[in-house]
């Protein structure tokens, strides 16, 4: 409705960008749909990976690794993607190795050179990030299986018996 006459502002109304919900008079400034949560999105990319059914696990397990790095670091340009994946492979190289992810990795990077987000020398260089941390990877898992081994209590050592002793002959 519109008030007539000189100086009368008509009402127009406004809605919210993502529920299409009316905006009220006076909260035209204050959209909060726009505002949204990191944690929240997060949730809800993971939600969304864990459904897909035609995905191996450690494809679904390698997405939700990245989906949570590129929600912290916000890799929004051709540029950032370069230095995003070389930042990535330090930041969960091991992760990978120890997972059995490379091939996941690897994958991901082929299809991002394939769109045209990288360029060749940045696969190279995150696939050789993440190699280099193939030893300490390897002394992790050790470790991992000597926690996860039976704890076995040390024999006490025998000394030898003397015969004579064995048959209660003391001088």
């Amino acid at each position: 409705a519109a008030a007539a006459g000189p100086g009368a502002q008509l009402v127009r109304p406004y809605f919210r960008s993502r529920s299409n919900a009316p905006i009220a008079p006076g909260e035209a400034d204050d959209d909060s749909d726009d505002d949204v949560s990191d944690t929240w999105a997060l949730h809800r990319a993971r939600s969304a990976i864990a459904r897909f059914g035609d995905v191996q696990s450690a494809e679904r397990e390698f997405m939700m690794l990245w989906c949570g790095f590129v929600a912290r670091f916000r890799l929004l340009s051709m540029g950032a993607a370069q230095r995003g994946v070389a930042a990535f492979a330090r930041a969960h190289g091991v992760t990978i190795l120890r997972r059995r992810l490379r091939g996941c990795f690897l994958l991901h990077l082929l299809t991002m050179w394939d769109q045209g987000w990288l360029e060749s020398p940045a696969v190279s260089a995150a696939m050789q990030i993440v190699d280099s941390y193939e030893a300490t990877a390897r002394r992790l898992a050790r470790m991992a299986q000597d926690w996860a081994a039976p704890v076995q209590e040390p024999q006490a050592k025998r000394r030898p018996t003397d015969p004579a002793l064995a048959h209660g002959e003391i001088d």
